[in-house]
């Protein structure tokens, strides 16, 4: 239990820290469940620009905007 806590701790100040510092975070070739008619899209891009969701497709760019 302890070594659970103390790993749950560690990826929480990782996630904490990597969160300040990406503007802009894009993660390629993902699959993404959605609640709606569309389902799973395969192989999918997800854009997240100022921490929130900008964008779903295929073949995004991060872009500087």
């Amino acid at each position: 239990m302890r070594y659970l806590l103390i790993n749950v701790f560690a990826l929480m100040l990782l996630l904490m820290n990597f969160s300040v510092q990406a503007q802009h975070l894009l993660i390629k070739n993902a699959r993404i469940h959605t609640m709606g008619v569309d389902g799973i899209l395969e192989d999918s891009d997800i854009l997240i620009r100022d921490g929130k969701l900008r964008e779903l497709g295929k073949n995004l760019q991060a872009g500087n905007e």
